[in-house]
């Protein structure tokens, strides 16, 4: 009888174990959407096509030109605001971590003067207004056409947009970048406060004059309905024990316990 005692008290600690009822932290996958307020779902942003004259009136496109194509040269953001972690019941969840590896989605929009090239990605820490930005001819670095007007830009990689004109429009292009510990601090910090996490896309300048001309939807959806997204992993609290499953495991406990005790006894005083 004890030996089945014993192994019913450790199936029920092995199955409390197992629900995940001791974890300090879960990761959870989030994806927030660049999309307008009215947009199923709690999270949306904005976008912002920004030329030398500033940014295009209308968010249905972000075109990235290079400065190669002189007055049409642009550079391109992605707002995403929220936080996108909630729990069961719909609450905001605060985030104690957030994994290096992210990925920016966005969907083709190829037209007839589309181009392939190479594009350059920042994490961006200033708030300025989109409609106050513009393309600056003077910055020929990495960051082309931004200059100081978004602060802080750290690097989060590169990417190759490889479509052509004759490439069909509608395609993923799912770019898959890396934070630093400074970028993944600005992430966490914006995440908690539902702030503005502001990406920031650039033609890379390369050796001499880029001509590329990469073309996404922007929050407006373009002309096939997608919307740039990012997706990253959390870590968040970990449920904490319902009462119910705190007092089952003390009872479980002293059931157990008590048993081994009175079979010790009944052994002894044979």
């Amino acid at each position: 009888m004890q030996t089945l005692k014993t192994l019913g008290l450790a199936a029920a600690l092995t199955a409390l174990a197992a629900s995940g009822a001791f974890a300090q932290s879960n990761t959870q996958t989030v994806t927030l959407t660049a999309a307008p307020a009215n947009f199923p779902g709690d999270a949306f942003g904005d976008t912002a096509q920004v030329g030398t004259k500033g940014p295009s009136s209308s968010q249905t496109y972000l075109d990235v030109e290079g400065v190669g194509n002189g007055t049409f040269a642009t550079f391109g953001v992605v707002d995403f605001f929220g936080n996108g972690v909630f729990d069961a019941n719909g609450n905001t969840e605060a985030v104690s971590g957030v994994a290096p590896s992210i990925t920016l989605d966005f969907t083709d929009q190829t037209f007839s003067q589309t181009r392939p090239g190479s594009l350059n990605f920042y994490l961006a820490d200033g708030t300025s207004a989109l409609s106050s930005l513009k393309y600056d001819p003077t910055d020929t670095s990495a960051t082309a056409g931004v200059g100081s007007q978004l602060g802080n830009l750290y690097s989060l990689g590169r990417g190759v947009y490889t479509s052509t004109s004759r490439t069909p429009v509608g395609g993923d292009l799912p770019f898959t970048l890396n934070l630093n510990s400074a970028a993944q601090s600005l992430f966490l910090q914006r995440l908690n406060a539902n702030g503005d996490l502001r990406f920031v896309v650039t033609a890379d300048p390369g050796t001499g004059a880029s001509t590329e001309v990469a073309s996404f939807a922007g929050a407006g959806g373009g002309n096939t309905g997608g919307f740039p997204s990012l997706t990253f992993g959390a870590a968040v609290p970990a449920a904490v024990p319902e009462a119910s499953t705190t007092v089952s495991l003390g009872l479980l406990l002293a059931l157990g316990l008590g048993g081994l005790a009175v079979a010790r006894r009944r052994k002894a005083q044979a």
